[in-house]
C-alpha cells in the first residue's frame, strides 16, 4: 500500500512495448536497476508501468533492443495537478484536505478499555491522564509504553497492561491481579456451631471439648465444640476447636409453576379410498 502510494505521488506511466523482442528490452532496463512493474502480454506485444523520470531517459534503452515505446496511460500526482493547472481552488482544496486528514491521524480521539472489572472506570481514565494519554494526545510525542508502566505503578491492582494505536483510537488492554483468598488464622482461638438444624450421625474431636455427642439433635448457630477447656486444678486454657461432625439435615426448596399447560394429541383419521 505504501509502495503504490510513493509511485503514485512520483507519477507512471503505463507503456506498451512493441517489437520483435520486448523481453530483451526489459531484460536491459532491469540490467539498468530501472524499476519496471506490472508486466504483461497481450497479442504480441508487451506491457508494463515505470516512473515518469525514468521513462524520459529509456528511449536510448529502447533504440537499443529494437523496440518501440507506446504511452497507454498517466498516472499520478503530477500528472494530476498538470490536469487541473487551471483550477487552482481544487488542487490546493486537495491540497489542504491531505494535509487536515494527516495532521487528524497524528492525535487520539477515541479511547476504550478492555478487561476491566473491579477497578473503578474513572480512576484509570485520571490515571492515564496524568501520565499522557487522553483524547488529543499527539501520538509522536509520547511512549505508549513508559504510560503503560506508570499507570501499572500507580495502580496496584493491574497485573498487566498495553496501549495499542491504531490510527487516532486508542485501546487500553489489561489484566487484574487475582487477590489470594482469605486463609484463617489457625492460631486464633474459636468454636466450632452448628450451620443449620440437623441431627449428629457421628462426631470425631481432634481439638476442644464436645458439648454433643451421636444421636444429638441441634439447631442452627448452636456451639458444638468448645474452645475453652479446664483441667483437673481448675485452670482454663483456649484452643482453636477442631472436629469432624457428619449430621443429617433437612432442606426446603419451593418454585412455582403456571397453572395451565397447553397439551397437542393425535386423532385418528378416516381416508378415504
Amino acid at each position: 500500500m505504501l509502495l503504490e502510494i510513493v509511485r503514485w505521488m512520483l507519477g507512471y506511466v503505463s507503456f506498451e512495448i512493441i517489437g520483435k523482442f520486448p523481453e530483451r528490452f526489459i531484460n536491459i532496463v532491469s540490467k539498468n536497476s530501472i524499476s519496471i512493474w506490472n508486466t504483461s502480454k497481450r497479442d504480441q506485444s508487451l506491457f508494463a508501468c515505470m516512473h515518469v523520470k525514468d521513462y524520459k531517459n529509456i528511449r536510448r534503452l529502447a533504440k537499443k533492443s529494437s523496440v518501440r515505446l507506446k504511452v497507454v496511460s498517466r498516472h499520478g500526482f503530477p500528472f494530476f495537478i498538470k490536469k487541473y493547472h487551471n483550477r487552482i481552488g481544487v488542487v490546493f482544496g486537495v491540497i489542504v484536505f491531505t494535509v487536515i486528514v494527516y495532521v487528524l491521524s497524528c492525535f487520539v480521539w477515541t479511547i476504550d478499555v478492555v478487561g476491566l472489572e473491579t477497578i473503578s472506570y474513572s480512576k484509570l481514565m485520571n490515571t492515564l491522564n496524568d501520565n499522557g494519554l487522553y483524547v488529543g494526545t499527539y501520538i509522536p510525542s509520547v511512549s505508549f509504553n513508559n504510560i503503560s508502566r506508570s499507570t501499572m505503578i500507580e495502580i496496584d491492582d493491574i497485573a498487566w497492561m498495553a496501549i495499542n494505536v491504531q490510527g487516532s483510537h486508542a485501546s487500553v488492554e489489561l489484566k487484574e491481579k487475582r487477590k489470594s483468598p482469605k486463609v484463617p488464622d489457625f492460631n486464633q482461638p474459636a468454636n466450632v456451631k452448628a450451620k443449620c438444624d440437623g441431627v449428629i450421625l457421628s462426631i470425631n474431636t481432634r481439638a476442644g471439648e464436645a458439648y454433643f455427642e451421636k444421636s444429638s439433635a441441634v439447631v442452627k448457630d448452636q456451639m458444638l465444640v468448645s474452645g475453652v477447656l479446664k483441667d483437673k486444678l481448675g485452670g482454663v486454657s483456649v484452643v482453636r476447636a477442631d472436629a469432624e461432625i457428619i449430621a443429617r439435615t433437612n432442606h426446603k426448596s419451593t418454585f412455582s409453576a403456571e397453572k395451565t399447560y397447553g397439551c397437542y394429541s393425535f386423532s385418528n383419521a378416516k381416508i378415504d379410498r
